[in-house]
């Protein structure tokens, strides 16, 4: 496939360093990801002109929900130089809209798959927008340059569709006429911001979780399926390889909520880890909702495996125990009729929490917590909070006999690519003072 609107080549990562230009950071990593959407059964059938209809109808319904969710949060931004790069017309629903008008006579099986799946993408994107605006930047790269087809593959579509003219083709070939008049100005606005790693972090994570948005979505619809479900891909922590989303937009919703609350308290692992780390997010509520309703057995052995596995990268066992906590809190609320049914799962945080207290107390966490805080000051805590915490975790977590937990989590958090030497310096102070005390 080809494209105008980006570079036709990814360069290596070793090529690249926190002083390169945003859109090659960008373009780094959402390349390899943009070009698996063409490899998707989707664009097979495309390729041999035989896509039903109905898979491309559902497509644009679905995306159209996304493109909403995005102008949503973008309006809602008040940072001046987000909105400077977000305002040079990213807004595609009017083409959406004309294709849909395209098709409205007809009638098409739209899978509930799908339609779950464009929601809980928007339900991601509006939560991230809230908590972190900048996020929404790599949102509108992927949504201003994902269809990286052309002309050629407008016409593809237009065939395998059986389509006169131009009629319903209008989103698909938007790409190339956006690329040729507005990406000079979106991506020499979107280089010019003064931002820093961390900062970058959250930009290349709001590129990330959209382009695995709408990959899915894709996937989603061809083969057309009349399934109420489907399946997420899991990389962290569940060990059958994926797990079935609920078909409920209520448990969908408390799940999103638990985990946006998770990422705000602990940012620390979603930039480290990426779409790995969102293992912490909504995905182990859903397992940890469905194992509750099994045992209180099941519960603790998926925690208990959890706990080893992502303890042993740099993610200490106090990160799960208040997920968990959050997670029943919203629960209970949001679903109270089932309130007994989540209970496991504040069992199994509290278990977790009595653990970590044979070795490391709640009062010295906090301790530890302020302590830190106060060495490196309001604005990086405000940025990162809870390091202190995680530092104290961290010690307590190998104190419990997870091999490498202080390991590698300082080696993130020591990064002179990363850190000022003052951060760099409070930390290796404050995990001293923890390995003496725990």
């Amino acid at each position: 496939m080809s494209t105008t609107t980006a570079p036709s080549a990814a360069p290596s990562r070793a090529e690249m360093h926190h002083a390169a230009p945003l859109t090659d950071l960008l373009h780094l990593e959402t390349y390899g990801l943009i070009l698996q959407i063409g490899a998707l059964p989707f664009f097979e059938q495309v390729n041999k002109h035989d896509l039903p209809p109905d898979s491309y109808i559902a497509l644009l319904h679905g995306l159209d929900v996304i493109h909403a969710a995005f102008d949503d949060a973008a309006s809602h931004v008040t940072l001046p130089e987000v909105r400077r790069v977000l305002a040079p017309h990213l807004d595609k629903r009017a083409v959406l809209a004309q294709d849909k008008a395209a098709f409205a006579q007809q009638q098409f099986l739209n899978p509930p798959a799908a339609q779950l799946w464009s929601q809980i993408v928007a339900e991601q994107l509006h939560l991230r927008g809230q908590r972190s605006p900048l996020s929404l930047l790599g949102t509108a790269y992927v949504l201003a340059i994902w269809n990286m087809g052309g002309t050629g593959l407008c016409q593809e579509i237009a065939q395998a569709m059986r389509l006169s003219g131009h009629q319903g083709m209008s989103y698909m070939e938007s790409f190339d006429v956006w690329g040729a008049a507005h990406w000079h100005e979106f991506a020499g606005a979107l280089n010019s911001l003064p931002l820093d790693s961390i900062q970058r972090q959250h930009v290349l994570l709001g590129a990330d979780e959209a382009v695995q948005g709408i990959t899915q979505l894709i996937d989603l619809v061809y083969p057309l399926s009349d399934s109420p479900t489907t399946y997420i891909p899991r990389e962290i922590t569940l060990r059958d390889g994926s797990v079935t989303i609920p078909n409920d937009m209520r448990e969908v919703r408390t799940m999103l909520r638990a985990g946006d609350r998770y990422w705000r308290l602990f940012p620390y692992v979603e930039l480290r880890y990426g779409r790995k780390g969102h293992g912490f997010e909504w995905g182990d509520g859903v397992v940890m909702g469905r194992l509750a309703a099994v045992s209180q057995e099941a519960v603790d052995e998926e925690i208990d495996w959890t706990v080893r596995m992502i303890g042993a990268r740099g993610i200490p066992m106090w990160s799960p125990e208040c997920y968990m906590l959050l997670l029943y809190e919203d629960a209970v609320q949001s679903l109270p009729e089932r309130a007994a049914s989540f209970r496991p799962i504040y069992d199994g945080a509290l278990r977790l929490a009595n653990q970590r207290r044979t070795v490391l107390s709640d009062e010295l966490l906090q301790e530890f917590d302020q302590r830190f805080a106060n060495r490196v000051g309001p604005e990086w805590n405000a940025r990162l909070p809870h390091v202190g915490g995680f530092i104290a975790a961290s010690v307590a977590t190998e104190r419990l006999g997870i091999a490498h937990a202080i390991e590698n989590f300082a080696k993130w958090m020591t990064d002179a690519k990363r850190f000022p030497p003052a951060w760099i310096q409070a930390f290796q102070t404050t995990m001293e003072e923890a390995k003496a005390r725990i």
